[in-house]
């Protein structure tokens, strides 16, 4: 959890506005491909979202699949490659 708020602090700094409504600002990461195993950490699948877009996209998930706010059926969980982390090791 450590390592999550430390890239979920500069993921957000980095993108203070909400993607789905730009002139909110970006409370929350969106896991558009979920956040089991390795996706948690994954900043690739990543959104920066207010707390309102946040929630639109869990009360409508064929209107978020359609904008690109969800990954493409068969894609949800679906674990990356190994990747580089943001994060320099200590």
């Amino acid at each position: 959890m450590v390592k999550y708020r430390e890239l979920r602090k500069k993921f957000l700094e980095d993108n203070p506005k909400c993607a789905v409504y730009p002139n909110k600002e970006a409370t929350d990461v969106h896991h558009t491909r979920g956040r089991a195993g390795r996706l948690f950490l994954s900043v690739r699948y990543w959104l920066p979202v207010s707390r309102a877009a946040h929630m639109r996209i869990g009360e409508e998930p064929a209107w978020a699949r359609e904008n690109g706010y969800i990954c493409a059926k068969g894609e949800w969980g679906k674990q990356p490659e190994k990747e580089k982390s943001l994060m320099k090791k200590k």
